[in-house]
């Protein structure tokens, strides 16, 4: 399988710009909400409730004063999130809210909060085994004009979803269509396909699993001739695309090589060019799923967190963010996230998770390390505006790497008489822009660091090890 940066999924917005462009983003007003269950500090709220269906509540109400259209989702099952995600796009593209739903029972807030949004129509995802035809037939005496959009499957309610993707944004000789790009991911792990779910514009979020592409995905995608670019998200550890599609087309395929959920974390973590990050926990799906429609349509990035650390970046001179939001209560997202957000928002954006500022000095933890510094960059006082500043470093008398967290933007590095254990070499997968490192007399791993840098060229003793496309 071949490694290629998700590029297309960039590629998707500008091609959308008719239906995702900036313009088309509604603002929200940061005034402070009376209900309980929303907190806000200056340009940040936290949106949460006593559960996950009260919390979809809270980000309704936050995002929609009514709404022509309403989509419904079960959140009752762990395994529920695949309908919901899939439908992200389908939600976004009729400015609606995303409600959850228990499978036999719609919750008494979230049928009131319908009937606030005073919605024309209501779209239910998934079949009956997850939104049962009982809250179908009460939601249809209510005078609402209800829809289903189902398969046997996830796989196949996803293909559901895509196809009225298609119909509503069709290609033709004058426009580019939702069809031009798809992206497919795993259907057991929510983590992968929400990373995108609120970015993907007008995209269709397909699932598959097992070592080969799904039939029934291969099958539509191999008929649609429009299709120009097939962005999976995940490694073959994660889901499979080999089958008769990917043998006659593999051009068509852009891969994330992502192992596991670190990995596509810090591979998705990228906030340049948003209006605002949206901040879910990763170790549950509800918040982050009804929280998705809401950073579409406020060109929100949703991003995932372990509850506590916040391990994304953004670069000052494309930093456009302007508000954050927190899906959840403090019990699965921490208190002190506000603080990690609002450093971003004002443009003190640390290089590390510790909640640094530019203007402060390094803290160094090898003495070694800071002498190879100075001697670098010919100064003793080295802030961290200085360190994201270096693009080329070469460390001579350094005991560790642990401080080269926050030289985040090297392109060129090069170390000396050291032992690179797998820990240092996992901590070098975070320099996205580090294009030559050199080792001299260093022991390391030589296979986990072509796979950790796999856009470096790798020199070792003045051999080259490994050579980057």
């Amino acid at each position: 399988m071949k490694s290629k940066r998700l590029v297309a999924i960039v590629i998707v917005a500008a091609l959308s710009i008719p239906f995702l462009g900036a313009s088309n983003f509604i603002g929200k007003s940061t005034n402070v909400k009376a209900d309980s269950n929303v907190s806000q500090t200056s340009n940040i709220t936290r949106l949460g409730g006593a559960d996950r269906y009260e919390t979809s509540v809270e980000i309704s109400k936050y995002g929609w004063d009514k709404a022509g259209t309403v989509v419904i989702a079960s959140a009752e099952s762990n395994m529920d999130f695949a309908d919901a995600i899939a439908g992200t796009p389908l939600a976004h593209s009729m400015d609606a809210p995303i409600l959850l739903t228990k499978h036999n029972e719609l919750p008494d807030i979230v049928d009131k909060e319908i009937t606030r949004l005073s919605p024309k129509n209501v779209i239910i995802l998934g079949g009956t085994g997850v939104v049962s035809t009982s809250i179908e037939d009460k939601l249809k005496s209510k005078g609402y004009s209800v829809s289903r959009v189902a398969g046997k499957d996830r796989y196949e309610t996803s293909i559901q979803i895509a196809k009225q993707l298609w119909t509503k944004y069709p290609s033709t000789s004058q426009q580019v269509g939702s069809d031009h790009a798809v992206i497919l991911t795993t259907g057991k792990q929510f983590q992968y396909a929400m990373s995108v779910a609120s970015t993907a514009g007008n995209s269709a979020i397909l699932f598959s699993d097992g070592n080969t592409l799904n039939q029934s995905v291969s099958n539509l995608l191999s008929q649609d001739k429009n299709l120009q670019s097939i962005n999976v998200l995940g490694s073959n550890k994660v889901l499979g695309v080999d089958g008769s599609l990917y043998k006659g087309n593999s051009s068509l395929f852009d891969i994330k090589e992502y192992n596991n959920v670190s990995e596509l974390e810090k591979g998705e973590g990228f906030l340049e060019s948003y209006n605002g990050t949206a901040v879910a926990s990763d170790k549950i799906f509800p918040d982050s799923l009804s929280g998705s429609a809401l950073a579409a349509k406020l060109g929100y990035k949703l991003v995932l967190s372990d509850g506590s650390s916040f391990p994304y970046t953004v670069e000052s001179y494309a930093n456009k963010l302007s508000g954050g939001l927190i899906f959840g209560g403090t019990g699965v997202v921490s208190e002190g996230m506000t603080d990690k957000i609002s450093a971003i928002l004002n443009k003190n954006i640390p290089a590390n998770p510790n909640g640094l500022k530019d203007t402060d000095l390094i803290p160094f933890t090898d003495e070694n390390f800071k002498k190879d510094v100075q001697k670098a960059l010919g100064k003793t006082d080295i802030t961290l505006k200085d360190a994201k500043d270096t693009l080329k470093l070469s460390l001579n008398e350094s005991m560790n790497i642990q401080d080269l967290k926050y030289f985040p933007n090297l392109m060129s590095l090069t170390i000396d008489n050291i032992i690179l254990d797998d820990k240092n070499i996992e901590d070098l997968s975070g320099f996205a822009n580090l294009e030559y490192l050199t080792l001299n007399d260093c022991t390391f791993n030589q296979t986990l660091l072509k796979q950790i840098l796999k856009n470096t060229t790798i020199i070792s003793d003045g051999n080259i090890v490994y050579r980057a496309n």
